[in-house]
């Protein structure tokens, strides 16, 4: 993934709400490379169910999607998201 892929998905794990300012720029799946595109459209996928997006919850579903194998995948995939981003004031930036 590469690093504002990763500050998108920080941005949402840091504020549920920050998933509103994304969207509003107009990005989709399809801005992001391979992986990155599966793992949001994971994260598409829980909006529109309205389930709350954090950690705990998209690990569950990357796990759940087969996007990740197991926690260990999950774990080295969302850390440096989560890593990257403070806060999610400049989500729609990134």
């Amino acid at each position: 993934m590469t690093e504002s892929e990763q500050c998108v998905i920080g941005s949402i794990l840091n504020t549920n709400d920050s998933i509103g300012d994304v969207l509003a720029t107009g990005i989709s799946p399809n801005h992001f490379t391979d992986y990155g595109e599966q793992l949001f459209g994971v994260v598409l996928e829980m909006h529109k169910e309205g389930t709350p997006i954090d950690e705990v919850t998209l690990s569950h579903e990357l796990i759940r999607a087969a996007v990740c194998k197991d926690q260990s995948a999950v774990n080295f995939v969302l850390s440096p998201c989560m890593d990257r981003v403070p806060n999610a004031a400049h989500a729609d930036y990134y």
